[in-house]
């Protein structure tokens, strides 16, 4: 709901849903879940920054999460020997 709202330019219609599916506990915990509150997120970012700083905003907190994923995965490897 919260893309068809950005898409539409509806940003506070858009902001509102998004909060709703950050604050609104799951049923249960699923891949589907956490990826609908990661795009949750990114919109909710995208509403708080305005202009071109925004995608450049986003894309390297994006990049960010993606090393951090990294680390953490290759620690675990580590453990795991």
């Amino acid at each position: 709901m919260a893309l068809m709202y950005m898409d539409t330019e509806e940003k506070e219609k858009a902001k509102v849903a998004a909060q709703i599916v950050l604050t609104k506990e799951p049923k249960v915990q699923s891949t589907a879940v956490r990826e609908t509150q990661e795009e949750a997120r990114k919109i909710m970012i995208m509403i708080s920054v305005k202009g071109d700083s925004s995608t450049k905003i986003l894309s390297f907190l994006l990049s960010f999460k993606e090393k951090a994923e990294n680390i953490i995965a290759i620690g675990i490897e580590q453990e795991a020997e």
